[in-house]
């Protein structure tokens, strides 16, 4: 089979362990193509797929977009620093419908199934306003790709939900946009030791993921391309 995997830094591992090459290594006899690129909304998303060359036909298209459109609430730097790199966000519910059901049915032509992920994490407490805002977005992405004869949704919620269960929570949260790009240097090894330092579970800073994080997104995508 032929896999395309579109979305942000956590698909593009920048910084983060890279859950796409783990995918590789779980269906060694599939083609993989990562098509992640670090920051992107849903909105630069869709105008993105529409410019690079996507091998096409695909047997399955994988998406899992939104966490970008939260996350520059956690610190003044990133809406800044977005508004230099003109990197807009959906301003309302509305809006996000509206384009990723353009990106569902972009990839929906050149792709036989396509399977959707929900943003997750921002932050390892799930119950923070963060996670709340992610959750709405979550109810949309599963809406839409249910809605579809082409389309499963991966319920990535209840899979980190389980792992972070009766853990420690830290409050770390990605507030420092120079701490990520500092963090994009590190190796996997060094992702999991600075993951431990800061009392985290799944992820380095609070969304990128490390290699437990990074297992359990790359199992559950596994698992969903091979029903």
């Amino acid at each position: 089979m032929k896999i395309g995997f579109f979305g942000d830094s956590l698909t593009e591992a920048l910084p983060g362990v890279n859950y796409v090459d783990m995918v590789r290594a779980m269906l060694p006899d599939d083609t993989i193509h990562n098509y992640g690129k670090a920051g992107d909304t849903v909105i630069t998303l869709d105008r993105r797929i529409r410019k690079i060359e996507i091998d096409a036909p695909l047997d399955v298209a994988v998406i899992w977009i939104g966490v970008n459109e939260v996350l520059r609430e956690v610190s003044a730097l990133y809406p800044f620093y977005n508004g230099l790199l003109g990197v807009p966000r959906s301003r309302s519910p509305e809006e996000f419908r509206s384009v990723y059901t353009d990106v569902l049915d972009f990839l929906g032509g050149r792709a036989t199934r396509l399977i959707a992920a929900p943003p997750v994490l921002i932050g390892e407490n799930l119950d923070n306003s963060y996670c709340h805002r992610l959750a709405d977005l979550a109810a949309i992405e599963k809406e839409l790709i249910e809605a579809r004869a082409d389309g499963d949704y991966v319920d990535l919620a209840a899979v980190y939900r389980q792992a972070l269960d009766g853990r420690p929570i830290s409050g770390y949260l990605p507030s420092n946009g120079l701490r990520i790009l500092l963090d994009i240097r590190l190796s996997d090894e060094q992702i999991d030791a600075m993951s431990a330092r800061r009392g985290l579970h799944v992820t380095l800073d609070g969304v990128h993921l490390n290699s437990v994080g990074a297992r359990l997104a790359a199992e559950a995508f596994v698992g969903a391309i091979k029903k």
